[in-house]
């Protein structure tokens, strides 16, 4: 065979190989807008429009209920606060041999202010894993959202969380467990002893802070209080057994 022939036989199977390229090629084309990689994968006009009349749909539904469920999750916030601060002034008292912390302002507020005497938030800080600082600072963890709504113009530092219960009554008489920091003889402190073990579970140790409490009718911090409970219609009560409830 010459060499004529052989070059023209391999330009005819580079031809065919062309042919054979070329005829793929369009084949691909002819698939390629039916292939995962290559399909438009945007939502469309009306998938857009569904998705968005969904979520209306949703938002409608949910928009009465949202207020509900607010404050459903601060007044369980404000009832576990509540709690860990009765297991600190137990925590308190056991250090403290058996006294209670004090003596105490009747309001007590989130400030944490070292040089400032009579707060509970201070005597109890090293228990409730507050931080000690040099210079004052509000616990905003004290500071649920229900609270802070219903005071919207007071400055976080003066806003009354609670009211610590003055006069326990007891088979001996009236007793102030915790002293008072606003009299000039303040006095100190009961033993926690001294609270009858049989009556604690019915004797408060302090009370969330509103306006129609009758400790805070004619106290002059009455307007750093909220008009009324700040968690339901119902204020939260702690009391000498450690529980915490809502009373009427």
């Amino acid at each position: 065979m010459g060499l004529l022939a052989i070059l023209a036989m391999g330009h005819g199977r580079l031809d065919h190989w062309e042919d054979c390229c070329a005829d793929r090629r369009k084949h691909l084309r002819g698939k390629r807008p039916d292939s995962p990689v290559s399909r438009n994968s945007g939502f469309t006009l009306i998938e857009l429009l569904v998705v968005i009349g969904i979520l209306a749909v949703l938002i409608a539904l949910l928009a009465p209920t949202l207020p509900r469920i607010l404050k459903n999750a601060d007044r369980a916030k404000a009832t576990g606060l509540m709690r860990s601060v009765g297991t600190a002034v137990f925590a308190k008292s056991a250090e403290n041999n058996g006294r209670l912390p004090g003596p105490l302002w009747p309001g007590q507020v989130a400030e944490y202010d070292k040089n400032r005497n009579g707060r509970l938030i201070v005597e109890l800080a090293p228990f409730l894993g507050i931080e000690a600082r040099d210079s004052p600072f509000v616990v905003k963890g004290f500071l649920t959202g229900s609270l802070r709504r219903s005071l919207p113009a007071t400055n976080p530092k003066d806003i009354r969380l609670y009211v610590m219960n003055m006069t326990v009554e007891t088979p001996n008489g009236t007793i102030n467990p915790w002293g008072s920091a606003a009299d000039p003889e303040p006095g100190t402190p009961l033993l926690l002893s001294a609270v009858p073990t049989s009556s604690r579970s019915n004797l408060p140790m302090l009370s969330e802070a509103h306006q129609t409490h009758p400790a805070v009718a004619g106290a002059p911090w009455r307007t750093s209080t909220p008009p009324s409970p700040p968690h339901g219609d119902r204020a939260l009560q702690l009391f000498f057994d450690g529980s915490v409830r809502d009373t009427p």
